[in-house]
């Protein structure tokens, strides 16, 4: 019987759910307040240091069996001191977490597992080593992983112990999460007959690495946000139109790609959010979990739970040596500061009860301290909103930027009253500022559509509701709809509002998505509306009306009968006529070992009909089928799954995709392919360059450490700890190698 026990180091994808929970308020007519709670899901990911153990039990022998298997895996530092290590993911005192082990010709390594005769069994162990494991140092940190091995053969207890193989930890970023979220948001004023616009406003985030080592290929990948709670419904709706990563142009996209964050610096990334309806954000939380597969609590590089800010605007700090990225200016208690992308918090003075805003017409004086260091005032704008703001400069000739000069407005709970602001943030105040406001009539707008929230209808029962724009410059916008159901009518009013009107006839239930159109005759804007129009039932039976008649000439029958004698009951033949198989979407593979994979999917539909079986399907051949390689999922729901493949081979491409199964037939995802990661020998302790490990090499290395031979030519490659020189650790790696070349001889 032959043992070996050796690893390959992997990159690994580190898989992070985060919860933000952002109840918003608004206004209802009678001016109470009234309550919605959203959420927006998250996921993070970014590739870390991770090591693949591999254990080989080849037994040789015929006819006998190796019974009662059982491993127990050992950690060392270079020392030969004990380090814990753990399965358990809360154990945040160990230094490495140990994953359920994937096991093949073999199904238990706990003292009961067998290993038949002529068989040769692999076991993989998942090995994540714990922040603070490499100990700082940037060559990495030396330890051995051995294994003790036990079994019965013939009904004698054996006994081994596995030589150790050894592993370097590299240092590991260590990442805090600051989220920025404003409190006012601007859509349609529920107290004002005109349709106010919708304002774009920022979910920000600050990704900052503290630690010693780079977090590689980090993104940040969001879901729309949902309405969890709307006791009043509210009609309202959020959603997020794009976002920008480090300053780079918005994009219609979810993911946020920061790429690669360096140790002591940061990324950030702002998600573009739209509301219907302008309100307050009166909470805002964010919750983090970890996946336990991969080491939970024990292994998480995210220091403690994501802070999270009120935004007051995104600004640039514009001093000499700074990035041209957007910071967060936001609320620190009853203070303020400034959070810059470049990874510098600092403290912001709030100058606003000794400032002063004075002038006439369209010009104003900002008289404040003169001051060091970063300022912000916050002053009642003179216009009363009425105005846009120009130009501000400061006395000295700087030109304020954009970004660094706003007007804002808030309302009070229960008021219905706006309060109009003009705010500054700048760095080093000469004291002096030079205001300049404009019409907003200056600039052609674009009409303002109201918020059109989704319709429901039944066939045969009439569904009608206004739809109704405004003009910023003070015309009277037309109104139009395109893309209407068979038999809908839309009517201009010709007084800002229009009239969506249909009776759905029997066999037109379904999703309808409607495009209305405001348009001042030289600028438009656009909004769709979603109208569900369902199946009518007048008898109540389970069946739509449209379907009786057509099957049966009338609605006498309940659903219970057999019509057509075939075994499945009305109501059921009902239920799947029509249905189709069901949508699937395949994920990318990840937990990817020399012989494992975690793969899966989401099943996005049912097509109607139950899903009676879902699962992964993978070959080395694209596409891969259902008969070539198939793993079933215990649940057959919609929604998302991962099953684990194991029995792969090292180094091979394989092709997987996701599949989903219901009366109507199997429908597949995108394929999706992965490398196995290879298995590599151990590598060689070759310092002299002669083609093998020996006595020499022990030698030379040595020599090398105590100074004697110091300028000897040796082989880059015999540096096995990257650390750019032979020292110790090799010296010590080639005596082994030695070794254990004797015992084998």
């Amino acid at each position: 019987m032959k043992t070996t026990f050796q690893f390959k180091k992997a990159g690994l994808l580190f898989w992070l759910a985060i919860f933000a929970l952002l109840p918003a308020s608004s206004f209802a007519e009678d001016g109470i307040c009234a309550s919605v709670k959203i959420e927006i899901r998250q996921e993070m990911s970014f590739e870390r240091q991770a090591f693949d153990a591999v254990m080989r039990i080849n037994n040789g022998f015929d006819g006998i069996t190796l019974e009662n298997v059982k491993i127990e895996i050992s950690f060392t530092d270079e020392n030969g001191n004990s380090v814990l290590a753990s399965s358990d993911p809360n154990n945040t005192t160990a230094k490495f977490f140990i994953g359920k082990p994937s096991m093949t010709k073999i199904d238990d390594v706990d003292g009961i597992g067998k290993v038949l005769p002529s068989t040769t069994a692999d076991v993989h162990w998942l090995i994540v080593p714990a922040f603070g494991a490499s100990n700082g140092l940037q060559s990495g940190t030396l330890y051995y992983v051995g294994a003790t091995l036990s079994y019965t053969i013939n009904g004698k207890e054996e006994e081994t112990e596995v030589s150790p193989d050894y592993i370097f930890v590299k240092p590991m970023p260590e990442l805090t999460l600051d989220y920025f979220l404003p409190q006012d948001v601007y859509g349609d004023d529920t107290f004002t007959d005109e349709i106010e616009p919708i304002v774009p406003f920022t979910l920000g985030v600050r990704v900052s690495n503290n630690g010693s080592g780079t977090a590689k290929s980090l993104k940040i990948e969001s879901a729309q946000p949902e309405i969890i709670e709307n006791e009043q419904d509210l009609l309202i709706g959020f959603n997020i139109e794009g976002c920008e990563v480090n300053g780079a142009p918005a994009e219609p996209s979810l993911l946020a790609d920061f790429g690669d964050i360096q140790p002591k610096t940061s990324g950030t990334a702002r998600w573009i959010m739209t509301c219907s309806l302008s309100g307050k954000f009166k909470n805002f939380i964010a919750d983090i979990s970890h996946s336990d597969e991969l080491g939970g609590e024990l292994t998480s590089l995210i220091k403690g739970t994501p802070a999270t800010h009120t935004l007051i605007h995104d600004v640039t700090v514009d001093i000499a040596g700074r990035d041209n990225i957007r910071d967060f200016l936001a609320k620190y208690g009853d203070g303020y500061k400034v959070y810059e992308s470049e990874n510098i918090d600092n403290d912001v003075s709030n100058l606003s009860a000794s400032s002063s805003l004075s002038g006439s017409g369209d010009n104003y004086t900002l008289s404040a301290s003169s001051t060091f260091g970063f300022i912000y005032v916050k002053l009642t704008d003179p216009k009363a909103g009425a105005k846009i703001l120009k130009q501000v400069s400061r006395s000295d000739g700087k030109i304020i930027k954009p970004e660094n000069a706003w007007l804002s407005k808030s309302r009070l709970d229960k008021s219905k009253t706006w309060q109009y602001f003009f705010n500054l943030f700048d760095t080093d105040s000469t004291g002096s500022y030079k205001v300049i406001f404009e019409d907003k009539s200056a600039e052609p707008q674009p009409p303002n559509l109201q918020f059109i929230p989704e319709r429901t209808g039944s066939e045969g029962q009439q569904l009608g509701f206004i739809v109704e724009a405004s003009d910023p410059n003070g015309t009277i916008p037309l109104l139009s709809a395109s893309l209407l159901p068979v038999g809908a009518k839309f009517t201009d009013k010709k007084n800002g509002k229009g009239e969506f009107s249909w009776t759905p006839a029997i066999g037109q239930a379904g999703k309808y998505v409607i495009t209305f159109t405001a348009s001042d005759g030289m600028l438009s804007a656009s909004r769709n509306a979603v109208v569900i129009i369902t199946r009518a039932d007048s008898d109540k039976d389970g069946m739509a009306d449209y379907w009786e008649l057509k099957y049966f000439g009338n609605l006498d029958r309940d659903g219970n009968g057999d019509f057509d004698g075939d075994g499945v009951s009305d109501r059921d033949e009902y239920l799947t006529d029509g249905a189709a198989v069901p949508t699937v979407s395949t994920a990318e593979a990840r937990a990817v070992t020399s012989d494992s994979a975690v793969c899966g999917g989401n099943v996005l539909s049912d097509g109607g009909a139950p899903v009676i079986e879902r699962g992964v399907c993978w070959s080395e051949a694209t596409p891969p089928m259902l008969e070539d390689n198939r793993l079933t999922d215990a649940s057959s729901v919609p929604g998302q799954f991962s099953v684990t493949l194991s029995g792969l081979t090292a180094g091979a491409m394989y092709y997987v995709r996701a599949y989903a199964k219901n009366s109507k037939g199997i429908s597949y995802g995108t394929v999706k392919k992965f490398t196995t990661v290879p298995v590599t020998p151990a590598i060689p302790v070759d310092i002299d360059g002669n083609g093998t490990t020996d006595l020499r090499d022990v030698i030379l290395a040595l020599r090398i450490v105590s100074g004697i031979t110091p300028g000897a030519t040796v082989q880059k490659a015999a540096d096995i700890n990257g650390d750019g020189k032979i020292g110790m650790a090799e010296a010590i790696l080639a005596l082994k190698a030695v070794s254990e070349y004797a015992d084998i001889n």
